[in-house]
Order: structure tokens, then sequence, then C-alpha cells
């Protein structure tokens, strides 16, 4: 578990900001050999400026995830193969509304290692 506190200041207006910070990365052995690993990033971002608005520009070049979840399943299914699966969720932390977005994604995996 990790907490970080960011204060970015800067002398152009709308690029500063404060911001908080959690995350969360496990890993247990689950019967049957099974991998199980965690990640969890949740992030409060505020920025700040004379306008009491952000540059929209600035935030969306920016990392703009507030949240992730990562779920991870894997297995050696012999000594030079594994296989995974993976449910991967995200949610941005974009300014705007228009550009809020909700994401997840499931993958699968089958690995040769040489």
């Amino acid at each position: 578990i990790a907490y970080s506190y960011q204060n970015n200041k800067s002398d152009a207006d709308g690029y500063s900001y404060r911001a908080n910070r959690f995350a969360v990365l496990m890993a247990r052995n689950l019967p049957q050999d099974i991998m199980f690993q965690l990640y969890a990033l949740i992030r409060h971002i505020k920025y700040h400026s004379a306008s009491g608005e952000p540059d929209l520009t600035q935030v969306e070049l920016e990392d703009d995830e507030r949240g992730v979840l990562t779920i991870k399943l894997s297995r050696d299914i012999s000594e030079g193969c594994s296989l995974a699966i993976q449910c991967d969720l995200r949610r941005s932390n974009s300014y705007s509304e228009d550009g809020l977005y909700t994401k997840g994604v499931f993958s699968s995996s089958l690995s040769f290692h040489f």
C-alpha cells in the first residue's frame, strides 16, 4: 500500500495542481499453482489557477487516470509455457464531462518462455 501527495507549482496559469494518490499492489499464490495479482490506483487532483479553471489542453495531455483496478490470474501449464487472464478497469480524470470515460478490458494470453 502506498500514498503520495503532489504539490505541483507552476508560474503558468492553470498548470498548478495538488494531488493525492493511493496505490495497492498485492500478489498471492492460490491452490492449483495459480498466481493472483491485484493492482489498484486512486488519484484525486485539484487544479489551481487565477481564473479558477485549469488549462484544458494541459489537463488532456497529462496522465488522466483517476482510478485503475487490474486483476490477473496466471498459471504455469508446463516448464516453458504459462496461461493468464486479466481484467482491467479504468476511469479518466478529464476535467470536462465530455471527456469522461470508463473502460474495461478483458484479456487472455499464452506465453512461451525460451
